[in-house]
């Protein structure tokens, strides 16, 4: 009887096809998660500025003057404070009726770090932020 010396195992050529297909796939995909990264980023500076604006316009319904951010409470202090990608103090500048709250991105977050996000009282978005990191952090 006859054996045949069979091998078994992948070849060169198979695993060199392979590895061009992750490769292909990984230029695709890297991207793609650098640009969610900057959104991410982006949106947890929105959500600073809209928590420090509704924190200010309680203020001001009940104590009747426009609030520093050291002025608001503990909590929101707190909040913004917990924030992994922006400083600890956002700067609010102006009065009820025309007011800025500014939130500047802090070193750790990668491409926009320095970068500032505004928030005005017309609910309008703006800042070194807006349009940048490759044009795809967009919040209008």
């Amino acid at each position: 009887m006859k054996t045949k010396n069979r091998k078994s195992g992948f070849t060169l050529v198979e695993l060199m096809v392979v590895a061009a297909i992750i490769a292909i796939l990984a230029a695709i995909v890297i991207p793609l998660l650098a640009n969610n990264r900057e959104r991410a980023i982006a949106t947890e500076g929105q959500n600073i500025c809209n928590t420090v604006a509704t924190a200010a316009k309680v203020y001001y319904a009940d104590k009747g003057t426009w609030p520093a951010f050291a002025d608001l409470p503990a909590v929101v202090k707190s909040e913004v404070n917990n924030a992994k990608y922006f400083s600890d103090n956002p700067t609010i500048a102006g009065t009820y009726d025309a007011y800025t709250i500014t939130a500047t991105a802090a070193a750790n977050a990668g491409g926009l770090a320095t970068k500032t996000l505004t928030l005005n009282n017309s609910g309008t978005w703006g800042g070194t932020m807006v349009g940048t990191a490759s044009g795809q952090v967009d919040l209008q």
